[in-house]
């Protein structure tokens, strides 16, 4: 028992909280907690899952078909035209902040540049288009536009696909984390000591 917790007092939806952590709808494993690479993982599907149809212009977040999923945006005060999700008027289950400008940018720490973009031919308020989705957006929406002059709103580069490709081939695999020299192992709460047992 000298390595046991005696009478903490236990909160069962706390602990529910915790077990439950989201997952990929479509491969079943957890999510990471960064936002940032959960944008990464569902791009990953959107690019290279041959389960995944582009034509339904998936959620960057959750994959679920357009229009389940709505991201409208905000100005950033004082800045100038730069914008940012707005999270009271947008709703998606995986709905989460995230830097904005920094994911908009596909580099070697972030390999993914799929973000929600305002379509320059669609209303001023209309929801943003998921940027991996403007192909399919234009074609649909704006049959009208020459696709090549819009090549910079939906061209994803060899480098991107690429980097994505690999975390595509690697989702399953499991990183070990590395244990410090102070890490110390979790609390455990003795039986024969837990507060539920006032409660039966």
């Amino acid at each position: 028992m000298l390595d046991k917790a005696c009478f903490v007092c236990e909160d069962d939806e706390k602990e529910k909280e915790l077990l439950a952590q989201k997952q990929c709808p479509l491969c079943k494993i957890d999510l990471p907690t960064a936002p940032q690479r959960v944008l990464e993982h569902m791009a990953a599907h959107i690019l290279h899952d041959s389960g995944i149809s582009i034509s339904t212009q998936p959620c960057g977040l959750c994959l679920q078909p357009s229009p389940a999923c709505v991201f409208k945006f905000q100005k950033v005060r004082g800045g100038k035209s730069l914008i940012k999700i707005d999270l009271v008027n947008s709703h998606c289950p995986n709905l989460a902040k995230f830097n904005y400008v920094v994911a908009a940018v596909a580099d070697a720490s972030h390999p993914c540049s799929n973000v929600p973009v305002q379509c320059t031919l669609c209303p001023s308020d209309a929801p943003g288009v998921w940027r991996y989705n403007m192909l399919e957006h234009l074609k649909s929406k704006h049959p009208y536009v020459d696709l090549n002059d819009a090549r910079d709103t939906w061209e994803i580069t060899e480098s991107e696909k690429k980097a994505l490709h690999m975390i595509w081939k690697e989702r399953k695999t499991v990183k070990k984390t590395r244990k410090g020299k102070n890490s110390k192992s979790p609390l455990t709460i003795s039986a024969a000591h837990s507060s539920r047992l006032t409660l039966q």
